[in-house]
């Protein structure tokens, strides 16, 4: 994708706000919410010397003139699916400060053009592997995965493909999961015939009885069986998809995901083996547990890595996943670049809400390419 500084907006303005509320921006590209109020971005605040400055940096795929418009809005979090909490702020509204900037109607943005990529259609394979035993997990049997490949792998041998690696594979693909299922290959399957996504092999990993375990670091004394389950993901099993399909290896095309604990094994992966996954991606990931959210806010991750963040408005955490979201930004993220945030409305913490958000991750985490 083109650089951060070729399509990163600026958005910055000030507002004096009262208890439970935050400015918002929204416009009428997908990016800005398409100006859908439920889906306006919530700006970072911070002190400036007149008044208080709201500002947010936005990468833009689409060229031309955006028009948008700044919202007030009640920041909690049971009120932000509420299309009729929003109050549009005008010129008069927003007070100008030293050095500061007038809200503008509208940003040019610069316009690029290219062919987008485009597999045959053929329908997915799902093909199940059982690892043998392996060095650094418990298992006699070695640990069930699961391998979706897209539509058009075999029919074209010479092509590569980025892989996705996915915690709790007994949940990933069909139905009947269970806790449900994430349908991760129909969705995968209708984004890549709608172009949406390039085409991907999907990578799901059984959970274990020790999914606490394997799943959180340092929360307790057997913070080792986080690592070593780390290790058969990173120096075991990558290996042997490598080996055995046709992938695109390097971080730039490796990505992690996982919800609730599966989201902190995400991060933690990110953390630890940057050199291996460049893309991780967290869903309702339970930030209360470990040190995994300290790590992140003293900036552990590096920037090289992108970050997907959601979480659902009904008793899903996003409280503290919208406060880790505005930490990161003001460290110098740039929202949907480097950083991608999802609120899902009416939604909670299970397998449902996991696929219905499902796309927004496989948009950020691999757009189709443009030559």
């Amino acid at each position: 994708m083109p650089a951060p500084s070729e399509r990163t907006v600026h958005f910055s303005c000030s507002y004096e706000t009262g208890a439970h509320e935050a400015v918002f921006v929204t416009g009428e590209t997908p990016e800005l919410g398409g100006n859908d109020i439920t889906r306006a971005l919530k700006m970072v605040p911070e002190m400036d010397e007149d008044c208080l400055r709201w500002s947010l940096n936005v990468y833009i795929t689409r060229g031309g003139n955006i028009k948008y418009k700044y919202l007030l809005r009640d920041d909690r979090v049971d009120r932000l699916c509420d299309p009729a909490n929003g109050k549009i702020l005008s010129m008069n509204d927003l007070c100008i400060s030293a050095g500061g900037n007038p809200r503008l109607d509208a940003v040019k943005i610069p316009v690029k053009t290219g062919e987008i990529y485009r597999g045959s259609i053929t329908g997915y394979v799902i093909e199940t592997q059982h690892i043998t035993a392996t060095e650094n997990i418990n298992s006699k049997k070695g640990r069930g995965v699961q391998v979706y490949l897209p539509p058009g792998y075999y029919e074209h041998p010479q092509a590569r493909y980025p892989v996705l690696y996915m915690h709790d594979g007994q949940n990933c693909f069909r139905e009947g999961g269970p806790f449900g299922s994430w349908k991760a290959e129909q969705v995968a399957d209708q984004l890549i015939a709608d172009s949406q996504i390039e085409p991907i092999i999907i990578v799901a990993v059984d959970n274990s009885p020790d999914r606490f375990a394997e799943y959180v670091p340092r929360f307790s004394r057997e913070h080792v069986v986080n690592d070593n389950y780390n290790l058969f993901l990173t120096g075991e099993l990558k290996p042997w998809v490598d080996s055995h399909f046709r992938t695109l290896p390097d971080p730039a095309h490796t990505a992690i995901l996982g919800s609730s604990l599966g989201g902190i094994a995400s991060l933690v992966a990110g953390l630890d083996y940057s050199d291996t996954y460049g893309i991780v991606g967290a869903m309702s990931p339970s930030l209360w547990t470990g040190t995994t959210m300290r790590r992140l806010l003293r900036g552990e991750l590096p920037g090289s890595v992108r970050l997907y963040l959601d979480a659902g408005d009904s008793n899903d955490g996003a409280e503290a996943v919208f406060f880790l979201r505005d930490e990161l930004l003001r460290r110098g993220r740039v929202l949907n670049y480097d950083l991608a945030f999802e609120l899902g409305c009416r939604q909670r913490h299970n397998e449902a809400a996991w696929h219905a958000r499902l796309p927004r991750f496989l948009r950020f985490a691999f757009p189709v390419r443009a030559g």
